[in-house]
């Protein structure tokens, strides 16, 4: 099976929140077949321990992002947690995992280096 990585997110999607603040998949035609269907990807979310910064020009501040979390760290574990809730609300699984990545921020170059194990283990069938 695919395994997904996500690095870096500014801004996610919500499964099963049709809270239009949350910035939610109820704002999209994702039926429950289709959600039960991205509940059980492996997709593993990395999150940066030092990506707190809340000042950056392309740091989304407006209600819908703040309601994800305070910065970038929080929404990805937010995120996953969203997830898993989602998943007991329609009682199947939820396959998704939130990775810190010590000492790294806002990085793509960092986030990358912490990324790449995380991919190669997946593509050699191995667990991260």
């Amino acid at each position: 099976m695919p395994r997904g990585v996500v690095a870096r997110c500014w801004h996610l999607r919500y499964a099963g929140s049709g809270d239009p603040l949350a910035v939610g998949l109820g704002q999209t035609d994702v039926d429950t077949d289709a959600l039960r269907e991205f509940l059980s990807l492996p997709i593993t979310v990395m999150a940066g321990t030092e990506d707190v910064k809340t000042t950056g020009q392309f740091f989304p501040k407006g209600p819908r992002s703040m309601r994800q979390g305070a910065n970038r760290y929080e929404r990805a574990h937010n995120y996953v947690r969203a997830g898993h809730a989602a998943a007991a609300a329609l009682q199947t699984s939820c396959s998704w995992t939130v990775i810190d990545v010590p000492g790294v921020g806002h990085d793509g170059k960092g986030m990358s280096a912490a990324a790449t194990r995380i991919v190669a283990a997946a593509m050699n069938g191995l667990s991260c």
